[in-house]
């Protein structure tokens, strides 16, 4: 998506003005942003969140909740659980 790549690049030109290093931040975006493109845009200047149809994680569905483990309990008293090197959390890990 053209716009989405457009407001990537206001959004680091806007962190370089601000002296934040991009390396730093994250950005966390819905699945209808996730292309390839897209996505390699991101990986390049910082760390991201992107939901994903479950068609595009079909290996994460297949993993038992009890290999998952607890991290935390947001604002909201939702248990966060992650599994993996880099975390993965469901506010709804009972949908997995």
């Amino acid at each position: 998506m053209k716009e989405f790549s457009g407001i990537v690049d206001n959004i680091i030109n806007r962190l370089t003005e601000l002296n934040i290093c991009s390396d730093d931040s994250v950005l966390v975006f819905d699945k209808g942003n996730n292309s390839k493109d897209n996505i390699e845009k991101v990986t390049s200047k910082m760390s991201f969140v992107g939901a994903a149809k479950a068609n595009q994680a079909e290996e994460l569905l297949d993993v038992p909740l009890s290999r998952y483990e607890y991290l935390y309990k947001n604002t909201k008293s939702n248990e966060i659980f992650g599994y993996g090197q880099n975390t993965s959390s469901t506010e709804q890990n009972s949908q997995l």
